[in-house]
């Protein structure tokens, strides 16, 4: 019984190695905003991402981002791994709290919703199932008004089974 646990975990772990480009990945990310990142692969190519997480910018948000990317493995060719140029489309919810997590009450603090256009590398390990990543977030807020924004931050995941 006990060869047969370990064969087994061994069969998932080389299972789990390769797969940076399918199923359900989670971990941290660091910069502008400061979080959980999450990631579902839907094909070999196209993928779901969020962000729940902080931004330090004045008296902090909360922050939630999800977006559809794509990815594009031809552009940069690596001995190791892989490293797909992504880009994507989706959304962003941003909402001023202070230091104790209590939401404020000013007009000019109202949760903002915009537009986000993520682009960046990705790098998948040959052999782990992890990734590490960079990313670039142009964003345009539509509400309460139409203004732009730019967000930047690196990460990695932990891709599971």
């Amino acid at each position: 019984m006990k060869k047969l646990s370990i064969l087994l975990f061994v069969v998932l772990i080389c299972e789990a190695a390769a797969a940076q480009d399918q199923g359900f990945g989670v971990g941290a990310i660091i910069g502008q905003p400061t979080g959980l990142s999450l990631k579902n692969w839907v094909s070999q190519t196209t993928a779901l991402e969020a962000a729940i997480a902080w931004s330090f910018e004045g008296d902090g948000f909360f922050y939630f981002q999800a977006a559809h990317l794509f990815h594009d493995y031809s552009l940069i060719k690596t001995t190791k791994g892989r490293l797909p140029f992504f880009y994507g489309i989706g959304g962003r919810v941003k909402v001023l709290s202070d230091r104790n997590g209590r939401r404020r009450d000013e007009s000019d603090e109202d949760p903002r919703l915009g537009i986000c256009i993520p682009i960046g590398l990705d790098y998948h390990f040959g052999g782990a199932p992890l990734d590490i990543f960079l990313e670039f977030i142009p964003i345009i807020d539509i509400i309460p008004g139409t203004d732009f924004d730019l967000n930047a931050a690196i990460g990695i995941r932990y891709f599971l089974l």
